[in-house]
């Protein structure tokens, strides 16, 4: 029982500047379906979404403005995702965002079809991104 998602996008941005807010997990106001980011180790962090839902990450492979990857697990699933950074220009970036979750309950996976739509989480996240940083480069001038 697993569902998988794949989301590119090219961004007029510097791949370091993509880079510095992405893997940032200390500093994440600037995701909307965030409450909080709790950090438990070095490489381990807890999320808190605004609709309650509590899942644990597990960085297990960073390459500097390249490739960023962590496992995942909520109660209902557990998972991984990954990222990639291609840099095209200086103010352009190729970004692949990767997400393959399993899920523990079989009536929770029926579910996830209907509440748990893994490209519009990608496509919310990243537009997240693009706001966090078009307001980056106004405060710059």
């Amino acid at each position: 029982m697993k569902r998988q998602s794949i989301y590119q996008e090219i961004l007029n941005f510097n791949v370091e500047e993509i880079w510095n807010i992405v893997i940032n997990q200390e500093e994440t106001s600037w995701r909307s379906d965030l409450i909080r980011t709790e950090i438990l180790s070095e490489h381990t962090f807890k999320e808190y979404s605004v609709l309650g839902a509590k899942t644990t990450f597990k960085i297990t492979k960073i390459m500097e403005n390249q490739y960023y990857a962590f496992d995942m697990e909520s109660s209902f699933f557990k998972g991984y995702w990954y990222g990639e950074f291609i840099q095209l220009g200086d103010q352009s970036t190729k970004i692949i965002f990767f997400e393959k979750i399993y899920f523990r309950n079989p009536l929770v996976y029926l579910m996830s079809f209907f509440k748990l739509h893994l490209k519009e989480i990608q496509k919310k996240y990243v537009e997240d991104l693009k706001k966090s940083l078009t307001n980056q480069k106004k405060e710059l001038k």
